[in-house]
């Protein structure tokens, strides 16, 4: 990087980041496609511009299409305060209880700057084209812009008939042949517009398809916006940047592939660009070159995404943690596999107003919609999002409670009872419960989860506590019946002792046997009674 340069260069913002440029904004990288669409436009009149999702149809359409219009005297038909091009999902005054919903949309868009408006949200397409016609010096053509118009197909998938009279009051506006419309939606839609082209003059015939940025174009985009703050992109310094942007991630996170692609999203190498910038300008030394060297000291392109997804994230949560932490969660749990694939989901983040959530990180092009028939599915906008959105999930949790943490290993390890909690841990989640702490759906499920372990354990403690005391009750018991039998044993001794002494030699045996002991070869003798006891007599 060469450094000598003027201030003037770190205070200059040449990158707009992920949002569209804006209406009298330097616009580099697609002039040929302006220039191809200005003519398809003035030669067809009504033209469908598609593109894929996240191509720069806005940037286009504000930046390119409406200042080249205007030098050929048109009136530009759209929303002016802020300068946008018209939508059918545009939101009404309140209290307004318009008969088409779509077409009040559209005329609140282009007459709402107007003091007279109100009073005039039920008026016609044809008539508020008409009104701002009347406005003075007005240009006799005029070109009306609607964007998003997939909208009319995804709003309500059921209201057909909604949709079939919006088309019929637009068909009805342009059948003057001094008005033109560029119609700009997301390719995915267009088959959904076949029932009604018939409304329509021309039925859409004129379309224009915009792609992602080639590499020439992504070249232009890089180097012309820094030379108009006095500072020179190097080609070995965008070609480098370029390569990285056409990465494509094939298979898992974990076990996948980065391949080059051919093109180049707008949104990512705008991201790109502008935290390269900023990273530059915030250094005390001023510069004027950026140099392949840059470039490799800014690190890896995951490392600016995930700065890109920790900014957009903080900004829907709205500083609220447990909010961001909800939205964290669902990004990675609903819109990743757990091999880090984009995945698709129709639920919500669990905040209080997910709507407002969706609608920003869509916005933001961190998400984007695919409507169905009777849902919204969510899916991230770039594959290459999903090792950032990881890695910065994983240091944004450092920051949790160690039992908040173990929620997430626990929920990784596909619910191994091994890393659920108990003593400390458990009672430290139990005092951020009593305390007021929003606790996640994961949370809940861990810590019943734990809570219901430790209660088993609890019951098998005791139960053991209930054998152990009954073996020693046994064993006590078993103790004192032997010493019982000793005792017993050794009193019958001591009596036996006792009769051994007072007792004649001759009579010692019939105490010890309940026979009597004969000599051999003796002849027993006959008894004799003597009183009470029976006696044998001795042979002399």
């Amino acid at each position: 990087m060469t450094a000598i340069t003027p201030d003037s260069a770190k205070s200059c913002e040449p990158y707009v980041g992920p949002r569209p440029f804006r209406q009298g904004e330097l616009f580099y990288g697609r002039e040929p496609e302006a220039a191809a669409l200005v003519n398809t436009l003035v030669a067809g009149r009504i033209v469908l511009l598609h593109s894929p999702s996240g191509a720069g149809k806005t940037s286009l359409i504000q930046a390119a299409i409406t200042p080249a219009m205007v030098e050929r005297d048109f009136q530009i038909c759209a929303q002016l305060k802020p300068f946008s091009a018209a939508r059918v999902t545009t939101p009404v005054p309140e209290g307004v209880k318009a008969e088409n919903g779509y077409v009040a949309s559209v005329v609140t868009c282009l007459l709402g700057h107007l003091p007279d408006f109100p009073g005039k949200h039920d008026w016609t397409i044809s008539q508020a084209l008409e009104r701002l016609h009347e406005e003075q010096g007005a240009p006799r053509q005029q070109l009306l812009l609607l964007d998003q118009f997939e909208e009319i197909l995804t709003t309500d998938s059921t209201d057909f008939d909604g949709q079939r009279g919006f088309f019929r009051q637009l068909g009805e506006a342009l059948d003057n042949r001094d008005r033109w419309a560029l119609l700009a939606m997301r390719e995915d839609f267009m088959g959904g517009l076949d029932r009604f082209l018939r409304y329509i003059p021309g039925q859409l015939r004129s379309t224009f398809r915009l792609d992602l940025l080639d590499k020439d174009g992504a070249m232009r985009a890089i180097q012309l916006p820094a030379k108009e703050c006095g500072v020179k992109f190097t080609d070995p310094a965008a070609a480098k940047l370029i390569a990285d942007l056409q990465l494509v991630r094939t298979g898992g996170v974990r076990n996948g592939h980065l391949r080059l692609g051919t093109y180049v999203e707008p949104v990512l190498l705008q991201v790109v660009c502008d935290s390269l910038w900023r990273k530059l300008s915030g250094n005390s030394i001023p510069f004027t070159e950026i140099g392949a060297g840059d470039v490799e000291d800014f690190g890896p392109l995951d490392a600016a995404l995930g700065v890109y997804y920790n900014k957009v994230v903080a900004e829907a949560s709205q500083g609220n943690l447990a909010a961001e932490r909800e939205i964290r969660d669902w990004i990675q749990t609903q819109l990743l596999t757990r091999d880090g694939l984009r995945s698709q989901t129709r639920s919500q983040p669990d905040v209080s107003e997910p709507d407002k959530v969706l609608a920003m990180l869509q916005e933001h092009y961190l998400i984007r919609s695919d409507p169905r028939p009777n849902a919204i599915w969510w899916e991230l906008s770039h594959d290459r999002l999903s090792e950032a959105i990881l890695d910065d999930n994983r240091a944004w949790r450092e920051k949790l409670e160690p039992w908040q943490r173990a929620a997430y290993e626990w929920q990784r390890s596909h619910h191994d009872d091994r890393y659920l909690i108990d003593g400390e841990p458990l009672r430290a989640a139990r005092a951020s419960r009593r305390k007021g702490l929003r606790l996640t759906a994961l949370d809940r499920e861990f810590l019943a989860r734990s809570e219901e372990r430790v209660a088993s354990e609890g019951r098998l403690e005791r139960t053991r506590a209930r054998i152990n005391l009954l073996l020693v009750a046994l064993a006590l018991s078993l103790i004192v019946n032997l010493l019982l039998a000793v005792l017993y044993i050794s009193r019958w001794l001591a009596k036996v002792a006792i009769l051994r002494q007072r007792s004649e030699p001759h009579e010692l045996p019939t105490l010890w046997a309940h026979r009597p002991v004969h000599k051999p070869g003796a002849v027993p003798l006959p008894r004799k009674r003597t009183g009470r006891t029976t006696q044998r007599c001795r042979s002399t």
